[in-house]
């Protein structure tokens, strides 16, 4: 969306070697969505709400962080 399509398929490195087929981009962003939305409710419930927050708030945030990295490897196949 950001940059032509001729570009994105001919960038090389980091994150544009998951998504190698126009097939997966859809994956991919599902995948972001969701992990994203863990994150954010880490974040949210964990330290910002004064109902949810607790003394584990950045102990959650980064085992959100640990379990992001690793599920998102797991789905674009690292």
């Amino acid at each position: 969306a950001v940059s032509p399509e001729e570009r994105f398929w001919n960038a090389s490195g980091a994150a544009f070697v998951t998504v190698q087929e126009s097939g997966q981009v859809v994956g991919a962003v599902v995948a972001e969505f969701i992990l994203t939305t863990l994150l954010a409710l880490a974040v949210c419930m964990g330290a910002i709400n004064e109902k949810t927050q607790g003394p584990l708030a950045p102990f959650s945030i980064g085992f959100a962080v640990t379990v992001d990295i690793l599920a998102g490897g797991a789905v674009s196949g690292a």
